[in-house]
C-alpha cells in the first residue's frame, strides 16, 4: 500500500489489479530518473506491524531506502516508544537510522527565517512570492 501510495503522489498510474512489484520499480525508476536527493516520510508512528499490510511497510521503505540514491527522514510522535522499533523487525528499523528526538520549533525570527528560507527552496508551481511567509503564524511548527 505505501507503494501505491509513492506512486500516487509522483503520478504514476495505480489500478486495483497492479502488480506491487511494478509499482515499486516504477517508484524507484522514477526516483532514480529525477535524481530525488531527499523522502520525507510523516506520521511514521501510524504503521502498526500488527497487521500484514502493516508489516509491509518497513520492508517497502526499507527497499526504497537501497535502492533510491536518497536521503530518508522519517517524522513520527513518540517514536522511541512505538512498536515500529519492537522485536526482530524493529530493531533492524531502529539500526538503520539515527532517532533525533525534537520538540516543537519555537514561534519567533528563526521561525520565520526558516518559512522564508523554505519558501525561496520549494520550487512551488503557480506560487505567489511570500505567500508563505505571511502564513507563518498558521504553519505548524
Amino acid at each position: 500500500m505505501v507503494a501505491a501510495e509513492f506512486a500516487r503522489f509522483l503520478g504514476l498510474p495505480v489500478r486495483p489489479r497492479s502488480n506491487m512489484t511494478d509499482v515499486i520499480e516504477a517508484v524507484v525508476g522514477v526516483c532514480t530518473d529525477t535524481r530525488t536527493g531527499i523522502v520525507l516520510v510523516d506520521e511514521i508512528h501510524n504503521i502498526s506491524q500488527r497487521t500484514q499490510a502493516g508489516a509491509e511497510v518497513p520492508d517497502t521503505l526499507k527497499y526504497f531506502s537501497e535502492r533510491i540514491p536518497a536521503t530518508f527522514v522519517y517524522a513520527g510522535i513518540d517514536l522511541e516508544s512505538s512498536e515500529l522499533l519492537v522485536g526482530t523487525r524493529g530493531a533492524q528499523i531502529a539500526g538503520r537510522f539515527t532517532l533525533v528526538p525534537t520538540g516543537p520549533f519555537p514561534y519567533g525570527d528563526e521561525w520565520k527565517g526558516l518559512i522564508a528560507t523554505m519558501e525561496e527552496t520549494l520550487m512551488l508551481h503557480d506560487h505567489p512570492p511570500r505567500s508563505l511567509v505571511k502564513l507563518d503564524r498558521s504553519l505548524p511548527a
